[in-house]
């Protein structure tokens, strides 16, 4: 545990960071992994507590007593339910919702809109040009390379051409770039019916 508290508070990036965050949920809470991946965006609760009569119940120093509680939903039947934290986890469960919101606003919104438009991946239409240097970072390959030997070789996605990039000094560099339908179209099958799991870096990636 205290090799862990080095490593919750020390984040290399905010991929790990999402990880982390998780499992100080996981910690906090101790519920099925499953729950809390599912955690509703409106989870926080603050409740002041009251007795059998309705009036508020204090602490010695006459501060009204909150009981605080995550929202989530019952792996079983999956019904909403409430886990109230103690008060020593209040803290880290706190950073932790707070930290997952802001981290995956950006998934959030791509999963919103592919909601509303069954059928598509991102935002790009189907007849626009996207360079390999976004593809590396919205696919997740390390290198060009590889980019091409998984689009072009193993499944027949062949490069339109290159052209000279917009924004680059004199339009001197040269980009291979593909059609996003041709791309889309690719991997739509491939996620069925759960495209709010696509990549996070679908929908931060830059227009052309």
């Amino acid at each position: 545990m205290q090799a862990y508290a080095v490593c919750t508070n020390n984040p290399i990036n905010d991929d790990e960071e999402i990880i982390l965050r998780t499992i100080d949920l996981l910690i906090a809470m101790g519920q099925r992994g499953n729950e809390i991946t599912v955690i509703p965006y409106d989870c926080w609760l603050e409740l002041t507590r009251r007795d059998h009569k309705g009036a508020v119940v204090t602490d010695m120093r006459g501060k009204p007593i909150i009981d605080v509680g995550i929202r989530y939903y019952a792996e079983k039947q999956f019904q909403s339910r409430v886990h109230w934290l103690a008060e020593q986890d209040i803290p880290l469960a706190r950073r932790a919702v707070e930290r997952l919101k802001k981290l995956t606003r950006e998934v959030r919104k791509t999963a919103k809109w592919q909601e509303e438009n069954p059928g598509r991946l991102w935002e790009f239409c189907p007849e626009e040009k996207l360079f390999e240097e976004d593809l590396l970072e919205m696919l997740g390959f390390a290198d060009r390379h590889g980019l091409y030997l998984f689009l072009c070789e193993q499944n027949g996605v062949a490069p339109l051409g290159e052209r000279a990039r917009k924004g680059h000094a004199g339009g001197r560099r040269n980009k291979r770039y593909y059609k996003a339908g041709d791309i889309e179209a690719l991997l739509i099958p491939g996620l069925g019916d759960h495209l709010q799991a696509c990549p996070a870096r679908l929908s931060v990636c830059r227009r052309i």
